[in-house]
Parts: C-alpha cells; sequence; structure tokens
C-alpha cells in the first residue's frame, strides 16, 4: 500500500510537471521520482514509530534553508527562462532535496538500529528494507 501511494503521488506530481508546467519528459520523470522516493521513505519512517529521531536543531534549519535556498533563489526570477519552467525546476530541486535527506535519514536510522542490536549480524542497510517496513 506505501508504494501504491507513492507511486499515486508521483505520478500526479510528474503528470502535472510535464502537462502543466515543462512539456519536458525527463525533468517531469526525474521530479516524479524523487518525489516518489520522498513519499515511500517518509512513509517508511512514520511506521518505525518513535525510534525516528527528531533532525531539528541547526541541521534541520540548515538543511531545509539550503534546498529551499536552491530551489526559490538559486532557480530565480532573474533567469531568463519561462515561468512554467522555472517552477518546474523549483519542483525538481526541491523534490530531489528533501528525497535524499529522507533516504539519508532512514539509512542512517537503520545502521543505528543495527548497532544497537547486537544479535543483529547485519551492520549495514539493505536494498530491500524499505520493503520490510510496509
Amino acid at each position: 500500500m506505501p508504494t501504491l501511494v507513492s507511486l499515486v503521488v508521483a505520478v500526479a506530481i510528474g503528470g502535472l510537471s510535464y502537462f502543466y508546467l515543462g512539456k519536458d519528459l525527463l525533468l517531469a520523470a526525474w521530479t516524479a521520482l524523487a518525489f516518489f522516493a520522498l513519499v515511500r521513505t517518509g512513509i517508511a519512517l512514520l511506521r518505525m514509530g518513535s525510534d525516528v529521531p527528531s533532525p531539528g536543531g541547526v541541521f534541520g534549519g540548515v538543511l531545509t534553508g539550503m534546498i529551499a535556498g536552491a530551489a526559490l533563489l538559486g532557480v530565480s526570477p532573474f533567469l531568463p527562462i519561462e515561468p512554467e519552467l522555472r517552477v518546474a525546476l523549483q519542483l525538481l530541486v526541491m523534490g530531489t532535496g528533501f528525497a535524499s535527506a529522507a533516504v539519508s535519514a532512514f539509512f542512517l536510522l537503520r545502521f543505528m538500529n543495527s548497532k544497537a542490536n547486537p544479535n543483529d549480524k547485519r551492520r549495514r542497510p539493505q536494498s530491500d528494507d524499505l520493503d520490510r517496513t510496509g
């Protein structure tokens, strides 16, 4: 079910990006992929429950500020591109930034959990960890 929800969100954002913003298939596909990873990893982190540490503090602020700054100021209104393409690029930058942060947090948490459990022989996250959480 989480994969289906993620797929629906990704198709919706990718489709809107293609039909209403950029008319560029690769841009829409990468935007959809970024939001799929973001939603799927977010659901997996939520299902882990109270084990998920809050990023908070300086790290959370810097991360959010850097991603939002890159999207809103890096792809600025002064660039000589159409407004629709600008919004599509901003979606791509924000989706990719937050998805990479979520995936990093997920694998870090998995690694920390495997270190906390000495009976667990696995020391690195496996590729199918996302499937086991949901």
